[in-house]
């Protein structure tokens, strides 16, 4: 039973591992569900079967194979991830692993606040990484600890306060649908955590959560206009408390402009480089590596003929990275 605590806690916690590494093709997150998962496998008396979607194994050879055609290198990443994913469809305990879910949640919401806390009391922000453990994008985290003691956002125990939102959206789902006002209570405390993130596409995807809430749970109108009034005015509180939200949100939002100071030798627009900049990368790319993929060889030999700048960091957003 140890194990298989250890496991729906690692799956749990794997969006905070995930950013540790020595590279990005395996992360600690993705190596220590592998290991714990493969001796969970090894001690469940029951024989392993491959439960699996057809349409996904399709995809995997395939990928596999072109890799090894025309890239000469085996898609470490997607091996691991299909081992990873091939375990949990077979061991997973759904129950067990949304109570980890949210303990962590819990854990990490509480974190974000201390660090809001102590940034607006002293200026300096605690920060949640390891200090000792290198990230996957060749950063040693103290690095990043450095920036967060100072930046504006805080980030819980994450290296990007995005990567902390998208981390809680699940919770927010799960909580806001079940029915229970206690549940419905703990979705809008996290969305207002959500929104303290100062993420444009994390309150971006609260609005589409929200009215998605709005429109198909099974609430009466006049509690759903209560949740939704008072959602909006937490919301304009915390706009009060933090004056420099709105003009954080509304700078982020000047940023994605690219009328200047976006390509070498002229500094950089935080904004309109990190978010855009992947694309421009992707559009470089040969047709073939478009389509089915590349190394992280090529990748960084198109940065460094790239017109944006990559020597600061090699940010690239979530979608950019799927891409």
């Amino acid at each position: 039973m140890q194990i298989k605590k250890l496991y729906h806690v690692l799956l749990a916690l794997y969006p905070i591992l995930s950013g540790y590494g020595f590279s990005p093709q395996a992360d600690f997150g993705a190596l220590s569900l592998l290991l714990v998962g493969g001796f969970y496998v090894v001690k469940r008396k029951e024989p392993f079967r491959l439960i699996f979607p057809r349409g996904y194994q399709v995809f995997f050879i395939v990928s596999l194979i072109l890799s090894l055609i025309f890239l000469h290198a085996l898609p470490l990443r997607l091996i691991l991830f299909t081992i990873n994913l091939t375990v949990a469809f077979f061991c997973v305990d759904v129950e067990l692993l949304k109570k980890y879910y949210f303990r962590t949640v819990l854990v990490c919401c509480v974190f974000f606040v201390a660090q809001e806390i102590s940034y607006k009391i002293s200026g300096v922000r605690i920060s949640g990484l390891v200090s000792f453990l290198p990230t996957i994008y060749g950063k040693i985290s103290s690095a990043y600890i450095r920036m967060q003691q100072t930046i504006g956002r805080s980030a819980s125990f994450f290296l990007e306060p995005s990567y902390f939102a998208q981390f809680l959206f699940p919770y927010i789902a799960l909580k806001m649908f079940t029915g229970k006002p206690k549940d419905l209570r703990a979705a809008v405390v996290v969305s207002l955590i959500v929104f303290l993130t100062k993420t444009g596409n994390g309150v971006l995807l609260l609005v589409l959560l929200w009215g998605g809430w709005l429109l198909y749970s099974n609430y009466k109108l006049p509690v759903k206009i209560f949740g939704c009034l008072f959602t909006i005015l937490l919301a304009m509180t915390m706009f009060v408390i933090n004056s420099d939200m709105f003009d954080a949100l509304i700078g982020r939002s000047v940023e994605l402009t690219s009328t200047s100071n976006t390509y070498k030798g002229d500094g950089e627009t935080s904004g309109f480089i990190r978010i855009f900049r992947g694309y421009y990368l992707y559009a470089d790319l040969p047709l073939f590596n478009q389509l089915f993929g590349t190394t992280s060889e090529l990748v960084q030999k198109y940065m460094k003929n790239s017109v944006f700048l990559w020597n600061r960091d090699h940010f690239m957003n979530g979608v950019q990275i799927s891409v």
